[in-house]
């Protein structure tokens, strides 16, 4: 994988949104116990991202573990987030807080 810091902010965001499906299908299949026969995926690595994934976000910011979790892991409606924050302040977290899971994850 490129160094973390070559990668854009559009680049960060495709990764993310990758890591949300693995996450989805490790969250679901812990609460569900369902299994995809035809799925080629290991659950248990998608729960130990999903595990991952969920410490990292508890030890974060709660605007930005919330920004993350509603825009990639959870994902809520487009622009749910224009309640809560000014689009300069949304945009500073959810970079500050792109950079902050990434690094924390691939460590």
């Amino acid at each position: 994988m490129k160094n973390l810091s070559a990668l854009s902010d559009q680049e960060k965001e495709q990764l993310l949104r990758y890591l949300g499906k693995i996450y989805r299908r490790g969250i679901r299949y812990v609460k569900t116990g369902w299994r995809n026969v035809t799925d080629p995926h290991d659950e248990g690595a998608d729960m130990e991202v999903a595990a991952k994934i969920r410490l990292i976000l508890r030890t974060m910011d709660h605007d930005e573990a919330l920004i993350l979790y509603h825009d990639f892991f959870e994902i809520q409606a487009r622009d749910w987030w224009r309640k809560e924050y000014s689009v300069r302040m949304y945009k500073k977290c959810k970079q500050a807080a792109m950079n902050q899971l990434l690094n924390q994850l691939y460590q």
